[in-house]
């Protein structure tokens, strides 16, 4: 006697529907994977600008706070050459720093062509020596989105005074993306 054989298995449109359902879930999970990955992307260049800024921040209060001005930079009768940017300048575009005495100073300078903070530091031997020579070092990383940079110092400015304000200012480039 024969036995009828019976075949279990998928017809051909299941099989179909069920390859389409599983090709849209595919797409939705790689959809939203790749959203992600760009949504990081983007948060860690925010990260990166905000440490970029918070350096460039923190590095000049500190250098504020523990120096006096040198206003030899803001004074327009006594600009010395390094300091001349100030006076062509609307802003102003570079702080001086003494530190130990008057013996050591640091000096913040924003370069319009380059969209660069440059600090400069120099020593002398006594006050009434000239100051060594040096070169300008970039202060901001290499891809520092940094438009403008300038601070302002009051004429009524005292180190004394708990009111006085030395005012920083930068403007920042959004990155495109």
């Amino acid at each position: 006697m024969k036995t009828l054989q019976t075949h279990q298995g998928f017809t051909l449109i299941e099989m179909l529907i069920s390859i389409t359902l599983f090709m849209l879930f595919l797409g939705l999970v790689a959809s939203s994977y790749t959203q992600l990955v760009s949504a990081n992307r983007k948060a860690k260049d925010v990260q990166s600008l905000y440490n970029s800024v918070r350096l460039v921040f923190d590095t000049l209060a500190t250098e504020i706070r523990t120096g006096s001005l040198d206003f030899t930079c803001l004074d327009p009768t006594q600009l010395e050459p390094l300091c001349l940017d100030n006076s062509l300048a609307p802003d102003q575009k570079i702080i001086g720093v003494l530190h130990e005495k008057g013996l050591v100073r640091s000096l913040y300078k924003f370069d319009d062509t380059k969209k660069k903070i440059l600090v400069l530091h120099q020593t002398r031997a006594s006050t009434a020596l000239p100051w060594s020579l040096g070169n300008w070092d970039l202060l901001t990383p290499e891809n520092f989105p940094l438009e403008d940079f300038s601070f302002s110092v009051p004429k009524s400015f005292s180190v004394a005074s708990p009111s006085s304000r030395i005012s920083l200012s930068f403007w920042v480039r959004k990155s495109s993306g």
